[in-house]
């Protein structure tokens, strides 16, 4: 028993030699120091942007499909250079055509009415002027029978003349003012149709000033189915191919740029690059086409995630549709004094 007491006390003593070395030859990890706030490196802020962006020209016309129809002989291709005032493309418009048909139509209708009027009414005044005349003679006539009458019947009253002088001067008078009656009737007559012919003709003139009229505009309309150019320039984009329909909601059937000196380089923006930047900010712009060499540029505006960036074109190289590399300067340096 006491030899078992012994052991357990030796094996005791072993292992707390044990530990003991163990503990002085344990390394020692320093406690790692916490970083001061001061101490946090923060990134320095961003002083330019490296985007790319398509070149387009500033001064750009459009041009309108000017009524509803079919396009067709499309003239010009993007790209090529156009003059003011040359034909780009014609519309057939079928109902424009039926309409020009039809007024013209009316318009022959309408001067063929004033051309038989004119006519009717030369024959009525002639009408009229030899029914005049005969009422005169026939007035004439009435005058003389009536004097002759007046005198057979003082004669008869007399008795110095004979019963049949007196019957026949009072016949005569009588079939004078029947007569003359009806010549006065038949003048009035053809008086009252030239009044009514010359009103009718009156009429029938209106009536082809304003089918003229309409004949004119049917014409325009027409003629308006050919397109021009408004301005000089070069064709940027054609929106609609031949055969396409279009109507006047086509606000931009042609792109035209009027002015290639003056362009600008249209850029997208994600939300954090929009916040970096804002209009008159300075740029650069590099493009193949003119040698690479950076084009001062500025930014004008911004609509939506898009920004503006106005130069002005160093060669003829430079079109509508190139790819532009623009250096957005965030802090450009200040004007020296």
């Amino acid at each position: 028993m006491k030899g078992k007491w012994l052991l357990a006390v030796g094996i005791v003593a072993i292992l707390g030699v044990a530990g003991a070395a163990l503990w002085t030859v344990r390394p020692t990890q320093p406690d790692s120091p916490v970083p001061s706030p001061a101490a946090v490196s923060t990134s320095p802020p961003k002083s330019e942007l490296d985007l790319s962006g398509r070149v387009q020209a500033v001064k750009l016309v459009r041009v309108p499909a000017p009524l509803e129809g079919v396009l067709e002989n499309l003239q010009v291709r993007e790209g090529e250079e156009v003059s003011e005032g040359q034909l780009l493309a014609t519309i057939k418009s079928d109902a424009l055509n039926t309409d020009q048909e039809r007024a013209a139509s009316e318009v022959e209708n309408a001067q063929g009415k004033i051309t038989n009027l004119e006519a009717q009414l030369i024959a009525a005044r002639l009408e009229a002027q030899r029914t005049r005349s005969d009422a005169e003679s026939s007035r004439a006539t009435l005058e003389s029978a009536r004097k002759a009458s007046e005198r057979q019947s003082m004669l008869w009253k007399e008795g110095a003349t004979a019963r049949k002088n007196f019957e026949r001067a009072e016949s005569e008078f009588k079939n004078a003012t029947i007569e003359s009656a009806a010549k006065d009737n038949l003048a009035r007559q053809a008086d009252d149709r030239v009044q009514v012919l010359t009103r009718s003709l009156e009429d029938a003139r209106r009536t082809l000033a304003d089918k003229t009229k309409e004949w004119e505009e049917a014409k325009a309309e027409l003629n308006a189915a050919q397109v021009h150019a408004p301005v000089s320039g070069v064709i940027v984009r054609v929106t609609k191919q031949s055969g396409d329909p279009v109507d006047r909601q086509v606000v931009d059937l042609f792109h035209i740029a009027a002015d290639l000196t003056l362009m600008e380089a249209v850029v997208s923006l994600n939300p954090e690059e929009l916040k970096l930047v804002k209009p008159g900010l300075l740029a650069q712009v590099r493009l193949i086409e003119a040698g690479n060499e950076p084009i001062p540029a500025q930014l004008r505006e911004i609509k939506e995630n898009e920004a503006f960036f106005e130069f002005k074109s160093p060669t003829d190289a430079v079109t509508p549709g190139l790819i532009a590399q623009v250096k957005i300067l965030l802090n450009p340096p200040e004007p020296k004094k």
